[in-house]
């Protein structure tokens, strides 16, 4: 009998790495192949055991783990048989390793946990293997003495403890983020060595370092002490790749001094999570740096660099700043000129040329696509408007199609459109103070407005229904950027809080220092319910402060969550003025004098659903330019760049290079 089996859980794991090694153990062992099982070895076989059922291994640096296994057959007349021979073996998550006939043998950079497997024709017997990587990485620092963990031996003494002031406690991370920092505080001069340990049942990675700082970045006024330690790619690999779903990382750093017997002092914990899934699509984002324009990231990509996307050129050397991006990614839409002007560009992201001549559509200021891209919602309540209503275009040609009567008026226009992700409904903002005020504190236009407040329509037909009220206005405050999540069933949105009055520079839906992120079901006059976690600094910010929390938008894609295969997960991107560790903010502008970065933030929807907070903890995106103000991030699908053809699966044509290498949109 010749059995060759398709291994079970490859959707499992497909799930949750966005990848399958398993099926034949000839995969796994070039040299092996079917194998025969002679019918005596099968006929009254009761069920098969593992030997040892439960294991757990240790890989240390550069050694790798090996165990062998036995599998012993138990029939019906209460006889047993060593039946190894005739076995096949494979993990649930071949990532952790291979086996070659009855051996495994791990890999060198995940640990984690798995079920191990063993079949005999059509029986099969299951154990446990928990795999544990013990790493230590030293900075490439000829003054780091060689045996630097012998340093860590004496006696604790909390005045030498660090403070750890990035990543935030208990933030949630994309394994594919590439590159994080660890900032602390040195806390005392004495203190000369450090330790970063990373822990948990499945990882002990230790990075030795110094105190110093990246180059162009000076000690922060107020932390003097600062250090900065950005992890190396095969750091990050090992946290990450062990930590998929798997439960916190804690973290802590110790410091030393130099002289082998000096006291240790033990900066207080915090935890990581790394998420299931990788983080996918295309992200634009609009920076002060180098003249202005859109930048643009593949999140699919290895380069690590952010592009130029859109450039003043595109858009006859005027600002181009408010964008929206089609959902394939092929397509944006940019308001150029600023405000009381609203010129428009349409342009093709895929072949790098406008699809119509720059400013040669219908003014516009915000924008917002449908699903399929084939039209594109806009508003326009600036100097010379006669239509305050939000109108739709067509994708192509730019030329408008219809005018939503009764979602604005010349004294409480449209503004902020969004459009969700099934194309059953779109929201926007109602526009509540017009005070034209000074020409430094306007209140007469799509960007600066006061009280506004959260609407809806929904399709009906060809057509969309009435205006329903989602999140009505209230006194002192104003309400903005609504953006819908992936799942189309609730929403995110900006609340700022009016210092004096309401009509105030501080509360007119334009980086407002007290911008805040709520969340609400998409129905009418729902409850909102404060994203707390994800509105809150970091150990540097001022409790409770005002931190520009402001434009948010979603990642395109609903993911796989950390609670079972029925959790599911979102990403919020937000531009904020927080302080990234013990780097200070950019500069800002009149507006507000602190500049703001790209942050994200995970979000569990069920708990939303539930009326929580569902937020985690924010972390800033490292792709971006720290020194310079970055914000209206905007996603895609996909960056759909040299014409790279999408069908209507989703699924591209065109070679590995096309929409970064993307097959499928269906990442989970």
């Amino acid at each position: 009998m010749r059995i060759s089996s398709l291994r079970l859980s490859c959707l499992a794991l497909l799930l949750a790495i966005g990848g399958c090694q398993c099926g034949d153990p000839s995969v796994d062992d070039p040299d092996a192949g079917p194998i025969d099982v002679p019918p005596e070895v099968v006929q009254g076989l009761r069920l098969l055991t593992l030997d040892p059922a439960d294991v757990e291994l240790v890989v240390r640096d550069t050694t790798p783990a090996t165990q062998r296994y036995r599998v012993t057959g138990h029939y019906e007349d209460d006889s047993t048989r060593d039946v190894t021979a005739f076995a096949e073996f494979f993990l649930d998550d071949a990532r952790l390793g291979t086996f070659h006939g009855d051996t495994f043998t791990s890999n060198l950079a995940t640990g984690g946990t798995s079920a191990v497997r063993a079949s005999v024709a059509t029986w099969s017997a299951e154990g446990t293997l928990m795999l544990r990587i013990e790493k230590t990485a030293l900075d490439p620092d000829p003054s780091l003495p060689a045996n630097p963990e012998t340093f860590f031996q004496g006696d604790a003494d909390p005045a030498r403890a660090p403070l750890l002031a990035y990543p935030n406690d208990g933030v949630l991370l994309p394994p594919n983020l590439g590159r994080l920092e660890v900032h602390f505080r040195r806390s005392q001069p004495s203190n000369t060595l450090f330790e970063l340990a990373f822990t948990a049942p499945q990882t002990d990675v230790r990075v030795y370092t110094r105190c110093r700082l990246p180059n162009g970045v000076n000690a922060p006024y107020d932390a003097p002490d600062a250090c900065i330690h950005e992890l190396r790619p095969e750091v990050w690999t090992w946290l990450s790749s062990s930590h998929r779903g798997a439960g916190p990382l804690t973290l802590v750093v110790r410091a030393t001094d130099d002289s082998g017997s000096g006291t240790v002092g033990t900066s207080e914990p915090i935890t990581l999570h790394i998420a299931r899934s990788d983080l996918q699509g295309g992200l634009y984002y609009w920076t002060t740096a180098a003249n202005g324009g859109i930048m643009r990231y593949d999140f699919s990509s290895t380069s690590g660099t952010p592009v130029r996307a859109v450039a003043p050129e595109h858009s006859q050397n005027t600002c181009v700043g408010c964008h929206a991006l089609s959902r394939d990614g092929r397509k944006l839409v940019a308001s150029g000129g600023g405000q009381d002007r609203g010129e428009t560009l349409l342009y093709s992201v895929a072949s790098n040329t406008p699809l119509v001549p720059y400013d040669s559509t219908p003014k516009g200021q915000f924008f917002a696509w449908s699903p399929d891209g084939s039209q594109f919602a806009g508003v326009y309540g600036d100097a010379g408007s006669t239509d305050w209503n939000v109108r739709l275009f067509n994708g192509t040609t730019g030329a408008l199609e219809a005018s939503l009567t009764g979602t604005g008026t010349e004294s409480n226009p449209a503004t902020h459109p969004d459009w969700s992700a099934d194309g059953e409904a779109l929201v926007y903002v109602r526009q509540g103070i017009r005070d034209v005020g000074t020409p430094q504190n306007r209140f007469d236009t799509n960007q600066r407005f006061g009280k506004g407040s959260i609407h809806m329509v929904r399709r009906t037909g060809s057509d969309f229904g009435a205006p329903v009220t989602v999140v009505p206005a209230a006194s002192g405050k104003n309400r903005y950027y609504p953006a819908v999540a992936p799942s189309s069933d609730y929403l995110v949105f900006n609340e700022s809080t009016c210092p004096t009055d309401e009509v105030h520079r501080d509360c007119n839906a334009d980086t407002d220092p007290s911008a805040r992120l709520f969340v609400a079901p998409l129905s009418a006059n729902a409850t909102p319910i404060p994203l707390v976690r994800a509105n809150t600094g970091g150990v540097m910010d001022p409790p409770n402060g005002d931190l520009t929390n402001s434009y948010p938008r979603w990642n395109p894609f609903e993911v796989r969550g950390e609670d079972g295969p029925e959790s599911k997960l979102h990403w919020l991107t937000f531009s904020s003025s927080r302080r990234y560790g013990l780097r200070l903010p950019p500069a800002g502008g009149m507006e507000n004098p602190k500049g703001t970065l790209l942050w994200m933030a995970a979000v569990d929807p069920a708990r939303v659903a539930a009326g929580e907070d569902g937020s985690f903890p924010a972390f800033v995106l490292p792709i971006q330019d720290v020194k310079t103000s970055n914000h209206v991030a905007q996603w895609a699908q996909y960056t759909a760049v040299d014409n790279c053809a999408i069908d209507g699966e989703g699924c591209h044509t065109g070679g590995a290079s096309c929409c970064g290498g993307l097959t499928c949109t269906s990442i989970s």
